[in-house]
């Protein structure tokens, strides 16, 4: 796009790329303009990336974006709306690397994370800074549902993030962020991971059943949590298989100041509370 408040309308039609594997062409680019609307009904296939947003204050809404090679949508600026799409097949759903944008409504599977790179087969990826507000998504069928990595203040709301081949929603080294009435059912590994660094981060009235291995991790490799609150959420039927090293509410003991309460689960370790089975869940 080469102006400002470009209106584009794909009126039902499909934008074709060259395909394969080797090409570096973007659907449609605002590097040149801001404030750019790219609107549907309509398909961009076959880019390296279907959309990508170097400029600020951007809508993109109603559009599908099939068979990408790379990512669905790059969002590279701020203060941008990614609403009401469709992306299927890309190796990385939505990329933002910029912070205050809405992700909003969209439907995100069959990102397989083939190859290595930022965020492979991975639905929607949040980088820093962060501040974006992530809302009503329904991202099923990928590698991992949600990562959020090294950014602050997110806030994540009555997303779906099940049915994932890894897990659903995967936080590392991350500040301040909300994950609030989410549904994190089905996936293979954790529901809900929260891994390293994780600080000040609030886990409430989320619903994390059936999972593969945990419903609620809290784990510390090369960093440590601290002052992360973990409540009213409900986590059950995970672990199907009894690996006896997992449990609906998992937490390594490192770190100090987290809080467990008032979460409805069946098992958790004994790092958050005693585990007599006459104690409720922490």
């Amino acid at each position: 796009m080469g102006a400002d408040s470009i209106v584009l309308h794909l009126n039902g039609y499909t934008i074709n790329g060259p395909g394969g594997t080797t090409n570096q062409a973007f659907g449609v680019s605002t590097t040149y303009g801001q404030f750019t609307t790219i609107e549907g009904p309509g398909t961009i296939t076959g880019f390296y990336a279907g959309i990508d947003l170097t400029s600020d204050g951007n809508h993109v809404r109603h559009v599908h974006l099939i068979s990408n090679y790379v990512n669905g949508i790059d969002v590279e600026s701020q203060r941008n709306t990614i609403s009401n799409n469709t992306i299927v097949g890309s190796r990385a759903g939505i990329v933002v690397t910029n912070g205050a944008n809405n992700i909003i409504g969209n439907a995100i599977t069959q990102t397989p994370g083939v190859g290595v790179g930022m965020g492979m087969g991975t639905g929607i990826v949040i980088e820093p800074p962060g501040y974006c507000s992530v809302r009503h998504n329904t991202v099923t069928n990928n590698s991992v549902g949600l990562l959020v990595e090294s950014a602050t203040g997110d806030y994540i709301v009555s997303n779906d993030f099940s049915s994932n081949a890894q897990d659903g929603i995967d936080v590392q080294d991350a500040q301040s962020d909300s994950l609030l009435n989410n549904q994190t059912n089905a996936n293979g590994q954790d529901g809900i991971s929260l891994l390293d660094s994780v600080y000040g981060v609030l886990v409430q009235n989320n619903t994390t059943n059936s999972n593969g291995r945990r419903g609620i991790g809290l784990a510390s490799l090369y960093g440590m949590s601290a002052n992360t609150t973990i409540k009213g959420n409900r986590a059950l039927g995970n672990n199907p298989l009894q690996d006896p090293n997992t449990w609906d509410l998992f937490w390594d003991g490192v770190g100090s100041g987290n809080a467990w309460t008032n979460n409805v689960c069946d098992t958790w370790t004994p790092t958050i509370a005693p585990r007599p089975p006459y104690y409720p869940c922490p």
